[in-house]
Formats: C-alpha cells, structure tokens, sequence
C-alpha cells in the first residue's frame, strides 16, 4: 500500500469520523461547505450507487435482485449520465456536468436484514436500512456510517464539486 493511501487511511479512518486536510476544502468551488454535496449541476460530480438487497434476516425477504434486472439498472444508469452530461456539453468547459459512477461493492448488491421496500414510508423507517448498508462499506479503504460521509470520501477521492448517493431497491 502507498504512502499516500496510508495517510489518506489515517486522516479518515480515526474513529469513524471524516477528519478531512484543511487542503480538501480547496477543491469545493466558491462558497461551498463540507455539507454542500450537490447543490448544482455544473461541474464534477460523484455519484455513488449502492444496491441493496434484503437477506430475510429480520424482515420477510420479498424482492430478489436478477442478474438481468441489475444489468437493465446499470445500463438506466449509464443513459442518465449521458443524457445529463449532455445536456451541459455546448456550455463553457467549467460549466459542462462530468459525472464519476461509482458503485459500492463492485455494483453488487449489499445485504440488510430490512426489506428496504416496506421501510419507504419516511426518513427513520428509511435511515434504518440505509445505515445498516452503510456499516458494510469501506470507500478506498476508510469506513463510511452516513451517505455524507460516503459522498464527501467519494468527491475527495474523484477530485469533484459536488456527490450524491442513491440507494436502488428493488421493488
């Protein structure tokens, strides 16, 4: 392992907190925050797409991801970028979209005990799956516990403005 992969392990991995080098927040543009992920589609951005599958330990399992289905999503995917980032084509080079896909778990689906699509209805019912997905994940080697945490290691790590995170179930 690099020098530079074991420094970057050891500012973000001390305890499960993002500790992030004053020189990071270099790369926010204008006005943004360590909060401010996604506020415009200008720029570069990181989007990290975990799929999730439920494994029947706590809530019946009623939805099974198909080799098919997560290759159907994956191309779905792959037709937004584009369509987005060419929407921004003909503007100037530091308006254009660039978007970086990155899928957690080499784009296979992390298992939860919860059936994610019976724990839709509001943001407890949701935080608890999506945080148990979460404690399963390790970004270039540093643990992420909350969708920020993922999107700010994944827009250090791509060198981008902005990152979300988008959580696919199947339904």
């Amino acid at each position: 392992m690099g020098q530079a992969r074991l420094v970057r392990k050891a500012i973000f991995a001390l305890a499960g907190i993002v500790f992030l080098p004053t020189f990071a927040f270099a790369r926010l543009p204008f006005g943004a925050q360590y909060m401010d992920q996604s506020g415009y589609a200008l720029g570069s951005f990181a989007l990290n797409v975990v799929f999730v599958e439920s494994d029947g330990s706590i809530d019946p399992n009623q939805e099974d991801w198909t080799a098919e289905q997560l290759s159907q999503v994956h191309e779905q995917i792959d037709l937004a970028v584009n369509f987005w980032e060419q929407q921004t084509a003909s503007f100037h080079p530091n308006a254009q979209l660039k978007i970086t896909v990155d899928y957690a778990n080499g784009g296979a689906p992390i298992h939860t005990g919860y059936e994610p699509i019976n724990r839709a209805g509001n943001l407890s019912a949701i935080s608890v799956w999506t945080s148990d997905v979460l404690s399963q994940v390790e970004y270039e080697g540093i643990p992420v516990s909350e969708p920020s945490t993922l999107n700010e290691v994944a827009r250090y790590v791509h060198d981008t403005n902005w990152a979300g995170t988008v959580f696919v179930v199947n339904d």
